[in-house]
């Protein structure tokens, strides 16, 4: 009897240990199952970061390109622009006045005074056109701006997330050891 009992309780001691095993086995899936899912959610982060990257590189080149020509135009403009008011500036402020007082005929004074509408139409267009091109300016400057700060805060993002990632691998493979 005595023999049964210490075989009985051998045996109540081998199966709580095997209880004991099988529970911290069980707890060592769990822990490695949520490293996998840890893990993965980590690699698709840096995935759709990734893409993000590439996203803002294609748009920072495509406005730095729009902004240079977009500058350029304004440029040879404003060059334009300043040679227009030098010239009006040498001729004097009575210029217009004169071509209409010289008129031989009502003909030639209606036709003098069309000239006169269409350079000052084409000024005032040429100024309305420089305004614009420099709040286009103005805007793809700042859109850039935006853009490259953006692309430093996923930048950011992605070497924390680098670093999570390769924590919980060192992580998991210490349990699965």
């Amino acid at each position: 009897w005595i023999l049964l009992y210490c075989q009985h309780y051998r045996e109540n001691e081998a199966n709580g240990q095997l209880d004991n095993v099988q529970s911290n086995l069980s707890e060592n899936l769990q822990q490695v199952e949520k490293l996998d899912n840890r893990i993965e959610s980590s690699e698709q982060e840096l995935a759709e970061q990734e893409s993000k990257i590439t996203e803002l590189k294609n748009s920072i080149n495509q406005i730095e390109e729009e902004l240079n020509s977009v500058t350029e135009k304004y440029d040879k403009q404003v060059e334009l622009f300043k040679k227009r008011m030098v010239a009006i500036y040498m001729a004097g402020d009575t210029q217009y006045l004169d071509v209409l007082l010289k008129s031989r005929s009502l003909t030639d004074f209606i036709s003098s005074y069309y000239i006169i509408s269409q350079l000052t139409d084409i000024d005032e267009n040429l100024l309305n056109d420089l305004e614009t091109k420099k709040k286009a300016i103005s805007l793809s400057k700042q859109k850039l701006e935006n853009e490259k700060k953006e692309m430093a805060t996923i930048l950011e993002n992605q070497t924390r997330t680098t670093r999570t990632l390769q924590k919980t691998k060192k992580k998991n493979e210490r349990i699965i050891e």
